[in-house]
């Protein structure tokens, strides 16, 4: 049997289980599309656009990227640890300064585990760096030092509890051990660490 034929087959037989799944977690669609060695060895839609779209989707379809960028910086982040320059238990304080200022748990232990996993506490408080269509309210030089200040809402490493400013909080410390564009590190390009950056974090763990 022809390969692509026989993997064309399995995704199909997929189906029922997927619009099951998607009528499950009111989902309206679902793209698919399978890897191998870096291509696209094949690709399968099942559902449609939107709630209010009932077209179906295909592969020129584009979609909102959303929190996936979170696995993406999370991968990175894995890179940056496996060539030696972040450790994932490095306190957060020891890159960012200013976070260095809070005097509560989180202030002083939390590390790239804790706010990968999502385990700071820190508040929701979406509203206070933008709102609806992408529309900033803070400049992002204020981030760290609006995240100092931020009250936490859970406990500390005691739930799964969803923030931004947790990832917020990853670039940051992304950019301040390397000293470039966390852009070139979701690109793949990973970068040496910069001695003379400050706040400079490479083994430390604080």
């Amino acid at each position: 049997m022809n390969p692509s034929t026989d993997l064309r087959d399995q995704l199909e037989a997929l189906e029922p289980t997927i619009t099951q799944i998607l009528a499950i977690c009111g989902s309206p669609g679902l793209p698919l599309g399978v890897l191998h060695q870096g291509n696209i060895a094949d690709t399968a839609h099942f559902g449609h656009r939107g709630c209010s779209d009932p077209e179906p989707h295909n592969d020129d379809t584009v979609y909102r990227v959303t929190s996936l960028t979170k696995v993406l910086t999370s991968s990175a982040v894995a890179l940056l640890v496996d060539g030696g320059i972040l450790n994932w238990d490095t306190c957060i304080r020891v890159s960012l300064s200013t976070f260095g200022q809070r005097t509560d748990e989180l202030g002083q232990k939390a590390n790239l585990k804790d706010l990968l996993a999502n385990r700071t506490g820190l508040a929701v408080a979406d509203r206070l760096w933008g709102q609806q269509y992408g529309e900033f309210l803070l400049p992002r030089s204020e981030l760290v030092r609006t995240t100092t200040f931020l009250e936490a809402s859970q406990p500390f490493r005691k739930i799964f509890f969803y923030t931004q400013w947790n990832y917020c909080l990853v670039i940051e410390v992304v950019e301040a051990v390397t000293g470039k564009n966390s852009g070139l590190v979701h690109q793949g390009k990973n970068p040496e660490p910069d001695e003379n950056a400050p706040n400079y974090a490479r083994r430390n763990k604080g």
